[in-house]
């Protein structure tokens, strides 16, 4: 369910005027007839900085979930989520993960190809050692390259034919056992295609 701004700005002002009208209420009992204060937006810059901090998290985790993209990979030492840029152009598919110089544990780069085919990778202008896992069409690993060089320019084929590929940091695999025959759970590529026209 996407992150509504305007409602959790609402519920946090609602529940920080809950709060000041608390206290005003008691200060009004302790000093005998004084009149609580109603609570004013622009009256505390604490409570700005509480509701900007609020409105910066909810920002933050409506565009995580916006780009929240997540392939779930089955291995043997249980399922592993990992965020996942898609590389669904031809463009997208060429560049890949070159020129980057850090890649999150959890994160990872997952290319989508238009049919199966036989399939081969490169590490040209890429400086991260990768675990390459080649999948085909029913979401199996069909073939892993672990701890591939930086920088190569040597061909990694895979073993059978594919139609996506998972490149994670260098091991990724053998932390998670991951194998031939491994089951990964896709997004659907088919809305991730039409966000991306």
């Amino acid at each position: 369910m996407p992150c509504n701004l305007a409602e959790l700005a609402a519920s946090v002002a609602a529940a920080m005027g809950t709060v000041e009208d608390s206290r005003a209420a008691r200060g009004a009992r302790s000093r005998r007839g004084a009149r609580p204060h109603a609570w004013c937006p622009l009256g505390s810059i604490a409570r700005l900085r509480l509701l900007a901090a609020a409105l910066c998290l909810a920002a933050l985790t409506f565009a995580c979930r916006a780009t929240g993209d997540a392939v779930v990979v089955h291995g043997k030492q249980g399922p592993s989520r990992v965020r996942v840029e898609l590389a669904l152009t031809a463009d997208q598919r060429a560049r890949g993960l070159m020129w980057r110089d850090r890649l999150d544990r959890d994160a990872g780069m997952l290319f989508v190809f238009p049919s199966t085919g036989d399939l081969a990778f490169w590490m040209k202008n890429t400086p991260l050692p990768l675990d390459i896992l080649f999948i085909d069409a029913n979401g199996h690993v069909v073939s892993v390259a672990e701890n591939t060089t930086p920088y190569s320019e040597t061909s990694i084929p895979a073993r059978a034919p594919a139609r996506y590929v998972l490149e994670v940091n260098a091991g990724y695999a053998r932390e998670h056992g991951v194998e031939p025959g491994t089951a990964v759970d896709l997004p659907n590529i088919a809305t991730a295609k039409s966000a991306s026209d």
